[in-house]
């Protein structure tokens, strides 16, 4: 696919939308939401007065390495309308913990909550692969992995046409989120919707309290911490690099680290899986692109 094309498909040139579309878009999402909140019931529950089988951990644990996936040929970005493994292992004291803000809490029942969930998931449609949260951030969907990176563009998980699309990740990358790179998508939505919640980490401040993204998966939870966050334009080659672990891995996290509005103290190492959400910057047709990156910190069974 050429660049030029993949520009005008991804951009959605000539697409008019109203804010009652956005409304009915997230309402079919809200209906799902309530598919997950009720296999979270659970873990509500145990949080209800601060009982002590909720924990904030805070060391790393199991960082496999991923495959990894070739250049995709300039594949870019929903955009919108308007738009070193941690060998110590430490777990940190709990006043530690207690100081470090937007950190998610973890159930004991984790494996069980997600496993019950992705059984409802699943049987709405089997190509949901995760569930993504920032909080803070309207961002709280299930992320699409179609056969193609049109397929969830404008399709909602329903399969029916929808003006917000869906979350997705990109098709050459691996469902279980195993890859070094993997890049989800989502359309940047004029009423604060889908992807559009990116944003806020152009504000030191919000990114100070918010520096996790949780992306629950059928059998474990992967916590990733932001490192990154800029403006770039939808033919960065970004989009298409994916190393082996090694110091290639390590260099492009580095470009990655560099690229950042804000500098951040986060230690990368050459093993180290990533994440890239990408949305549109400005509005619908142009060739930038918002991304906010994390690097995964803990998988919590």
């Amino acid at each position: 696919m050429s660049l030029m094309l993949a520009f005008l498909i991804f951009c959605g040139i000539g697409v008019v939308s109203s804010m009652t579309e956005y409304t009915k878009a997230d309402a079919e999402y809200e209906k799902l939401r309530e598919v997950v909140r009720k296999a979270e019931e659970t873990r509500e529950g145990t949080r209800a007065g601060g009982q002590s089988s909720i924990e904030v951990l805070d060391d790393r644990g199991d960082q496999s390495n991923g495959s990894s996936r070739g250049n995709i040929g300039g594949q870019d970005n929903a955009d919108g309308e308007n738009d070193s493994k941690d060998q110590d292992n430490k777990k940190a004291s709990t006043d530690e913990q207690k100081a470090s803000p937007g950190y998610p809490f973890v159930s004991e029942n984790q494996a069980e909550i997600n496993q019950a969930m992705f059984e409802n998931l699943r049987s709405i449609n089997e190509d949901i692969c995760g569930w993504i949260r920032i909080d803070g951030t309207e961002i709280d969907y299930p992320v699409m992995h179609g056969e193609t990176n049109h397929t969830y563009l404008r399709t909602s998980y329903t399969g029916a046409y929808s003006i917000a699309g869906s979350i997705f990740m990109d098709a050459a990358n691996m469902p279980d989120f195993s890859d070094l790179h993997t890049i989800l998508y989502g359309h940047n939505m004029a009423d604060g919707t889908m992807f559009k919640g990116l944003y806020h980490y152009q504000d030191w401040a919000f990114w100070e309290q918010h520096p996790y993204i949780v992306i629950d998966l059928p059998d474990r939870r992967l916590v990733y911490e932001v490192f990154s966050a800029y403006t770039t334009v939808y033919w960065d080659t970004m989009y298409d690099e994916q190393y082996e672990a090694g110091p290639d891995q390590l260099d492009f996290l580095q470009r990655l680290l560099a690229a950042s509005e804000h500098q951040v103290d986060v230690p990368l190492q050459e093993d180290d899986r990533v994440i890239t959400l990408s949305t549109c910057n400005g509005g619908t047709g142009t060739e930038y692109r918002y991304v906010v990156q994390a690097v995964l910190r803990q998988t919590l069974p």
